[in-house]
Parts: C-alpha cells; structure tokens; sequence
C-alpha cells in the first residue's frame, strides 16, 4: 500500500481514529507529516492524546506560526484591478439596500468560549437575527455549506455579520470569516486572531477593540444611523 510505499504520508489527527489501522513508525527513508486545519480543541480527544505515534513525525503543516509550512485552509490573497472593479454609482449608498441589521449563522449552539453569553449580552442592547441550528433554521437548505451564491445574497441583506469562532486559538480562523470578503456587509470578528493580517485594515470591527458588549452594541447603533460612516468601511473594502 500507498501507506508503506510513498515517499511521504500526510495525517490529519481530526480525522484519525483508533478502529483504523494505525502504524506505529514510519519506514526508514519515507517521511510523515502532520497536517491539521481544524482547532486544537477540536482536534484532541481523550483516544487521540493516547496514541503513540505523534512522536513519529517529520513534519508539520498548520495555521500556527510555529509550523514547518505555515498555511491556513482558508488563507486568501487578493489584489484589486482597477481595470476590472466594477464601476458603480457616485456615492452610491450601500446600506439603503439592507433590510436587517445584525445576522448570526451558527449551527455549534454547545460552545464553551462564551461567544452564545456573549450574543446574548449583545441582545439586551441590539437586535440579533440567529439562523442555523441554533437559531431560525438554515438559510439555503441542508447543503448550504456548499451553496456559497446563496448564503452570501443572504448575508448581503445585512448591515453586519457576526463572525464570532468556534474556538479561540492564536491564528486560527475558519470560512466564517472568508466568506464575507465580496459581499457588502461589515464582518463583526471574535477570535485570537491578528485580523488586519487577514483583512483590509478599517473594514471589520473586532470585539476585542470595546471595553463591553454595550460599547460595541453602541457602536454598531452609530453605523446604523450614520450612511456616510457605514459606506466609508464598505468603500474600503472595495
């Protein structure tokens, strides 16, 4: 087989589980190398901490800066050609197409970083639409992983996206995040994350910028009512 021949065998511990067969070491001349998009928290169950043979590895591809090949799945590069930007209308006013204010899509309701405590501060001071499972139901069907058109046209009707992680590791950031980048809304981010980094500096607002939840709540009221602050953050996207 492939596993006892090839050169180099990549693993993902996500997906490795005790009832496959599991070598444990490499031969001589074939390297193994340990390849991991998911977070930790997600990643290390009580039967994957047990396994000998992490110790085995060459080695590592990962979103942490501490990895041989440093690479995000969701990692982008993007360059604006002017000669391809679409003309739009002089100050043409973005925010007059929406038709809600602050959406949340999230489907993890059991997630132990405080982000559902976190949404429902928010809602003392703020309206928030839930969708998913955690909240009205899935906005493209079953498959709306796969339907990118349709969850952004979604998305595109609100003035703000919260896109709070699922866990809270140091460069680790998820679609939740990506999936904003064409569509006229301001990502509203949590994480641990250097997200200017990632993003056009002065187009998202992270959380961690505001003393409480009513700060940001406060600001984001201010976006709301002012056209002339709202489009100047979707300017800077385009």
């Amino acid at each position: 087989s492939y596993l006892s021949k090839g050169d180099a065998v990549i693993f993902q511990p996500f997906r490795t589980r005790l009832d496959r067969y599991i070598p444990s070491h490499h031969p001589p001349n074939q390297k193994w190398i340990f390849k991991e998009h998911e977070s930790s928290f997600r990643t290390w169950n009580k039967d994957r901490m047990g396994m000998d043979f992490w110790n085995s590895f060459n080695l590592s591809i990962l979103y942490t800066e501490d990895a041989d090949i440093v690479h995000s799945i969701n990692a982008f590069q993007c360059k604006v050609d002017q000669k391809y930007k679409p003309k739009l209308p002089f100050n043409l006013n973005y925010i007059k197409s929406k038709i809600g204010g602050v959406l949340w899509i999230v489907s993890n309701c059991k997630n132990a970083h405080g982000r559902e405590e976190y949404v429902d501060e928010m809602k003392k001071y703020i309206d928030v639409d839930i969708y998913g499972r955690c909240g009205k139901g899935d906005v493209c069907g079953k498959l709306a992983d796969y339907r990118f058109d349709c969850v952004k046209k979604f998305i595109a009707k609100y003035k703000f996206y919260l896109a709070f992680e699922n866990s809270f590791c140091n460069n680790y950031y998820t679609e939740k995040l990506t999936k904003l980048n064409s569509v006229d809304t301001i990502a509203v981010v949590m994480g641990l994350v250097n997200y200017s980094s990632v993003l056009t500096p002065g187009t998202f607002i992270d959380v961690r910028d505001f003393p409480s939840v009513k700060a940001l709540t406060d600001h984001l009221k201010y976006l709301d009512n002012n056209d002339t602050a709202y489009n100047e953050i979707i300017e800077r996207k385009r």
